[in-house]
């Protein structure tokens, strides 16, 4: 664990039941507003329409398509934000939503072009400028990625079959609004897919080699209340407490993900993810009990006061209560039932040591891993 360290986070983080009505004043005297949403179900739900109305401000809705950010989508979306005066955009949405909106509001004010691609880790070869983006708003409407105080947004390059990230402190939003209000509508499987996406990161994150002494109470925290209340907020879905719970173990995860570090599941899930067809809340979910298996070893002590912090009395305990929970949840346990073959997993494990696979406790040979996930997921 680190005791120097550099945390950052947003300007501005608001937090509560009914917080989304305060972007009426955070918003006042704006002269043209974008609102950048991602979900048919929260617009159908009416709940798009009474922000807007509570705007003053002019406003442009714009719908994006329902799958996690690809670089034609991200281009497609700065596109429209350079042809309009949009003096803010305001994103409505899960962790997809928010990361197009963060790379968008950044690229559309970058001079030295707008494609996401020449920026992306690891593909391109071009940094962003100083300038700072669009002034965002961020609205998570899924307790999840915690994309909403992360400085990165991750995009998919299929011609690649990767996922990478535009990471900058310029893509921090200007302000983030936590209302567990929008959340009651969130689909179960996105519920449970995001649920376990969250935990995961509270997870690795308070494991994490890079861990600090600020981060870690904050995963410690987060586990905690998504251990204690995933299965409750699947199973009762308006159950506002819950929701409160779970967009609170969320942000604690975006939070301590960004300033301390990941592992093995998240360096493995953006790769399966590819592979498999997932999203990035599926993967995390099904390589969770992987990750709490592998690591046990090495972090004993660690997962002891994760167990004892959810009335469980001892490291062995955690991971099968974890293996447990994701069985109750429906999760996946076999990758062939993921159209998964055995004779791919090495080239998915090769291409899995990224940023996130660093912060691991412990960093495993890649033979050794792929003779883990045999034993694990056939």
């Amino acid at each position: 664990m680190n005791s120097i360290f550099l945390h950052q986070q947003p300007r501005n983080i608001l937090f509560g039941s009914g917080a989304r009505w305060r972007l009426a004043d955070l918003l006042a005297g704006q002269r043209q507003v974008a609102l950048v949403c991602g979900s048919r179900t929260l617009r159908d739900s009416g709940v798009i329409d009474e922000i807007v109305t509570a705007l003053e401000s002019p406003c442009d809705i714009i719908q994006l398509p329902s799958h996690e950010p690809t670089i034609d989508s991200v281009n497609r979306l700065t596109n429209q934000l350079k042809a309009c005066p949009i003096s803010s955009i305001v994103a409505v949405g899960g962790g997809s939503t928010i990361d197009s909106a963060k790379a968008s509001a950044v690229l559309a004010r970058q001079t030295q072009g707008a494609n996401v691609l020449d920026f992306l880790e690891g593909l391109g070869d071009k940094t962003l400028s100083e300038k700072r983006g669009i002034p965002l708003y961020a609205l998570p409407t899924t307790a999840g990625t915690g994309a909403e105080v992360t400085m990165n947004a991750v995009v998919a390059s299929p011609e690649h079959h990767v996922k990478k990230s535009l990471r900058s402190p310029l893509l921090f939003p200007e302000t983030v609004i936590v209302d567990p209000e929008l959340q009651l509508s969130c689909p179960r499987q996105v519920t449970i897919n995001s649920g376990m996406d969250a935990i995961t990161q509270c997870f690795e994150s308070y494991i994490s080699c890079r861990a600090t002494s600020f981060t870690r109470p904050l995963s410690r925290e987060g586990f905690r209340l998504g251990m204690q209340n995933i299965t409750r907020v699947v199973e009762v879905p308006n159950d506002l407490g819950a929701r409160t719970a779970m967009s609170h173990c969320a942000l604690n995860s975006g939070l301590a993900l960004a300033n301390g570090g990941l592992g093995v599941a998240h360096g493995i899930a953006a790769v399966l993810g590819d592979a498999a067809g997932l999203s990035h809340g599926a993967a995390c979910a099904i390589l969770l009990p992987f990750a709490a298996h592998l690591n046990l070893p090495h972090c004993k002590s660690d997962f002891e006061t994760l167990a004892t912090d959810i009335g469980l009395s001892s490291a062995e305990a955690l991971v099968e209560h974890i293996s447990t929970i994701s069985s109750m949840l429906g999760v996946p346990t076999n990758f062939t039932e993921l159209g998964v073959n055995r004779s791919s997993i090495a080239d998915i494990v090769t291409r899995s040591y990224g940023n996130s696979m660093r912060g691991n406790p412990f960093c495993p040979e890649p033979e050794f891993l792929v003779e883990q996930i045999h034993e694990f997921y056939y």
